[in-house]
C-alpha cells in the first residue's frame, strides 16, 4: 500500500497502542491506521467490528445504518442501555467508539441511511475496507456488486441458529466471506439468491405472515451476544489477514465456517460458478450500474468523491499482486 504522506502523515506511536504495534510492527499498523474502514449495519456483529477497529488504531470509520435501537437489541447491543432506546444505532455506536478510540487523529462519519440509497452508496465507495454486517439479501447483493464492480475488498458475516420446537437450542453456525476479485462472491457461496433480493424488493420479507411460512412457524434470525461476539471476531481478523499479512501467508481460504455444537471450524476455497455475472463487473465501476438503488436522505452528497477513479487503480494493482503472491509496498 502506498499513502502520499503529505495528505495522509503515518501515524506516531503512541504509549496506548504499544502492545498493538509490537505485535505486528510499525510499518503495518502504518498502513491499518490509514485505511478508510466501513462497517455496513450497526447491529450487534458491526458495533463489535467497528469497536475492534477503533481499539486497534484506525483512524477513520464510517458508520451506515438507518435503523434505531429497540427493546430487543439491549441483550447483545454495544454501547445500548434502556436510555438509548429510540436513538440512531449509528450516532450511539459514534459516541461510544470516541470514547474507545486509541489513534491521535480519529475520525467517525455515522450516515443515517440504507446502503441501497444512493448517498449512501456512493459514501462507501470511498472506503479502502468494508465489513458487511447486514442480514437482508438486498444490501448483500449491492455490497457483492461493489466488491467487484469497485475492488473494494468485502468481509462478509452472518449467522445461523436453529432453535428446535420445544424451544431449545439445536445448532448455531456463522461463516465469514471475504468477496473480491479471484476470490468467491456471496450469490455463489448461497448466502442469499436472486429470488431474496425480488422479495425484499416487493416488500415480501416485511410481511409477517410470509416469513412464518417460510420458516413454519418457527423462530428465525435469533442471535445472542457471545455469538456475535465470535462472529465480529472472526471477521476482523479476515480483515487484519489481508492488510498486514506477508506474502509467504497462506490464504485463509474463501470461506471461513465455524459449526457451534461440535466446536468445529472448516476453511472452505471454491471459485466462482461459470459464467458469475457478479464476477463479469469486476473493476466496471459505475458502468456496471446497480439497478436498485434508491434516492437517499436529502443530507447525503450524492456526487461521486473526487478520489474514487485513483482508488480503484490502486486496489486493482495491489489486488494483482496479492494473487500472484506478492505485496505492494
Amino acid at each position: 500500500m502506498t499513502y502520499n504522506a503529505e495528505k495522509m502523515p503515518p501515524p506516531q506511536r503512541r504509549p496506548t497502542l504499544r502492545r498493538t504495534t509490537d505485535t505486528w510492527g510499525s510499518a503495518r499498523q502504518s498502513d491499518l491506521a490509514r485505511l478508510r474502514f466501513g462497517v455496513v449495519g450497526l447491529g450487534s456483529v458491526g458495533c463489535m467490528v467497528a469497536e475492534a477497529l477503533a481499539r486497534i488504531g484506525v483512524e477513520h470509520l464510517v458508520l451506515v445504518d438507518a435503523d434505531r435501537v429497540k427493546p430487543h437489541n439491549l441483550d447483545r447491543l454495544m454501547y445500548a442501555g434502556e436510555a438509548d432506546v429510540g436513538r440512531l444505532k449509528v450516532e450511539l455506536a459514534a459516541e461510544g467508539l470516541r470514547r474507545s478510540a486509541t489513534a491521535a487523529r480519529f475520525q467517525v462519519d455515522a450516515i443515517a441511511g440504507w446502503i441501497q440509497q444512493e448517498g449512501c452508496y456512493r459514501t462507501t465507495l470511498d472506503c479502502d475496507v468494508l465489513f458487511s454486517c447486514v442480514d437482508r439479501p438486498l444490501p448483500k447483493d449491492l455490497l457483492n456488486h461493489i466488491a467487484y464492480a469497485h475492488c473494494i475488498p468485502v468481509v462478509f458475516g452472518g449467522v445461523f441458529v436453529d432453535t428446535k420446537r420445544d424451544g431449545t437450542l439445536g445448532q448455531a453456525a456463522w461463516s465469514v466471506v471475504r468477496s473480491g476479485p479471484g476470490r468467491r462472491c456471496l450469490r455463489c457461496d448461497g448466502q442469499y439468491t436472486t429470488s431474496d433480493v425480488v422479495l425484499e424488493r416487493d416488500g415480501s420479507l416485511d410481511d409477517p405472515s410470509y416469513v412464518a411460512r417460510l420458516a413454519g412457524g418457527r423462530p428465525t434470525n435469533q442471535n445472542v451476544f457471545p455469538f456475535s461476539a465470535n462472529l465480529a471476531s472472526l471477521m476482523t481478523l479476515e480483515m487484519l489477514r489481508m492488510v498486514i499479512g506477508a506474502s509467504w501467508w497462506p490464504e485463509s481460504g474463501g470461506k471461513l465456517h465455524y459449526s457451534y455444537v461440535p466446536g468445529t471450524l472448516h476453511a472452505v476455497a471454491e471459485p466462482c460458478r461459470d459464467h458469475c455475472e457478479v464476477v463479469a463487473r469486476t473493476a466496471l465501476g459505475d458502468q456496471a450500474a446497480y439497478p436498485f438503488l434508491v434516492a437517499g436522505p436529502e443530507h447525503l452528497d450524492r456526487s461521486p468523491p473526487s478520489s474514487v477513479g485513483m482508488r480503484l487503480l490502486a486496489r486493482l494493482r495491489n489486488l494483482t499482486q496479492r494473487l500472484v503472491g506478492g505485496r505492494s509496498s
